[in-house]
């Protein structure tokens, strides 16, 4: 896997990134992920995003930052043998303690219980997803964690009842992570085709830092593919929208196969 990272000139020396460190990537996000920023990873179930928020946690170790993976979704155990088989790095960084796992399930689970049968109060939901909020900044801080993925963000997201709930509940979570010491944040967002998975997808990406679209496909080759999509990126414009990116048999990215330029009319 390519790990070097390009050497970026930037205008202001205050201009601090965590990069993913696959040159091509960086560069189109011009450099990385800023200091304090919270940026969305958003596609279907199993399109990669899990991959992508990997390589972020991965690199970050090899950088000597501390990081921190939240998984609504997958037991600890669970995922410590998927980084067994696909990133051994971060199997030892966790024995090393530079990467720390939380099991948010038993929450997330009440939590979609009490919404769909309408078991406690909105203002209930609403101070758990605080108190939900301030224990991960509370964690990340006792661990230093400089990059943070949330696993994905989206049962949470769940707990509105209109949209100006969701768009309350939304800046009040990208709040808390970006004011939590300068870490770096991937929330990841599963889409879906109901109407509450497309409102929660139109109001992350208007409040987040930046959103990227990622989607799995089997090229011609009969190989395994993320292809990326560059929506936002609040402080820059966008250099490239669109890269290709292929899946190893340790489920890590490659090099580009394909990348296309961004065209402002696209």
């Amino acid at each position: 896997m390519d790990t070097t990272t390009r050497k970026l000139q930037f205008d202001s020396p205050h201009h601090k990134v965590r990069t993913f460190g696959i040159s091509d990537f960086d560069h189109a996000l011009d450099g990385g992920i800023g200091h304090g920023e919270t940026w969305i990873i958003a596609g279907p179930t199993g399109s990669g995003k899990t991959t992508i928020g990997v390589q972020f946690l991965a690199h970050g170790v090899a950088c000597g930052e501390p990081g921190l993976y939240i998984s609504s979704t997958e037991s600890p155990a669970r995922m410590l043998h998927y980084f067994s088989e696909s990133c051994p790095d971060l199997e030892f960084a966790v024995t090393n303690k530079q990467l720390a796992i939380l099991d948010p399930s038993p929450f997330f689970t009440e939590l979609r219980q009490n919404v769909s049968q309408k078991k406690s109060s909105h203002q209930d939901n609403w101070n758990a997803i605080w108190r939900f909020a301030q224990d991960v900044v509370k964690q990340s801080r006792y661990q230093d964690a400089q990059r943070i993925v949330i696993d994905p963000i989206t049962p949470l997201l769940f707990a509105h009842e209109s949209m100006a709930e969701l768009w309350d509940l939304a800046q009040m979570l990208i709040t808390s992570f970006g004011q939590n010491n300068g870490s770096s944040t991937l929330m990841m967002h599963t889409i879906g085709g109901s109407e509450k998975h497309r409102n929660i997808s139109d109001v992350m990406e208007e409040i987040a830092g930046g959103c990227i679209h990622v989607q799995h496909k089997i090229d011609q080759h009969a190989s395994d593919e993320i292809q990326i999509e560059i929506l936002k990126h609040r402080h820059h414009p966008i250099k490239q929208r669109f890269l290709r990116y292929q899946i190893n048999e340790n489920g890590q990215l490659t090099v580009p196969t394909e990348v296309f330029p961004y065209d402002i009319a696209s």
